[in-house]
């Protein structure tokens, strides 16, 4: 996710990728898949919501920065089962490639 500049932007490496070079801007994630959907993840953090915390999150600076990691790891997120988390990252992906069908 990048942590300065256009904060909040996020994506999912694909497992096989080739390494690459991690800078300050950037912040990684990583789940453990046995609690959590990496896909479930990945959505959540692009949904409005989170967008919209992860923004407002530093008011005040010149520069537009992620709100500071110590704060950030206090935020209290409710995650669902992973079966109801499996259900809602399905449902998300079919309505993704619908969208990309009819484009």
């Amino acid at each position: 996710m990048s942590g300065a500049g256009t904060i909040g932007r996020i994506s999912m490496v694909p497992d096989g990728i080739k390494k690459g070079v991690f800078n300050q801007a950037l912040i990684r994630f990583k789940v453990d898949k046995n609690s959590v959907n990496p896909l479930y993840f990945l959505k959540f953090m692009q949904s409005d919501m989170m967008q919209k915390q992860l923004t407002q999150a530093n008011p005040g600076s010149a520069m537009t920065n992620l709100v500071p990691m110590d704060e950030l790891k206090k935020w209290d997120v409710t995650i669902p089962s992973l079966e109801e988390q499996n259900k809602i990252s399905n449902f998300i992906n079919q309505i993704d490639e619908s969208i990309t069908l009819h484009q």
